[in-house]
């Protein structure tokens, strides 16, 4: 699905009419079916890393910390608080 990720996809700029995105869309099964045949025929496959930036022992404690830095500064500026006056905050 990378070519419709690209900025403007297929259907911006010179236009992709309804025709064109049906047969593009109906292909994408048999095109998925080729990419595994040809890693099965190169003996290659797509693999990631087994381990995300995103689920580290630092990460998990950094983000931890800063939610609660962040819960800490909201409770003590309560913005949901009974002040009816109307502020701006711009």
């Amino acid at each position: 699905m990378r070519s419709m990720e690209s900025v403007g996809g297929p259907t911006r700029g010179m236009g992709m009419g309804d025709s064109q995105r049906s047969q593009w869309l109906l292909s994408r099964p048999a095109c998925a079916d080729m990419y595994s045949a040809m890693q099965e025929v190169t003996s290659s496959e797509n693999t990631t890393s087994g381990q995300h930036a995103e689920s580290s022992q630092f990460r998990m404690r950094s983000d931890d910390e800063d939610m609660r830095s962040l819960l800490n500064f909201l409770l003590s500026r309560d913005p949901f608080g009974c002040d009816e006056t109307l502020r701006g905050i711009g």
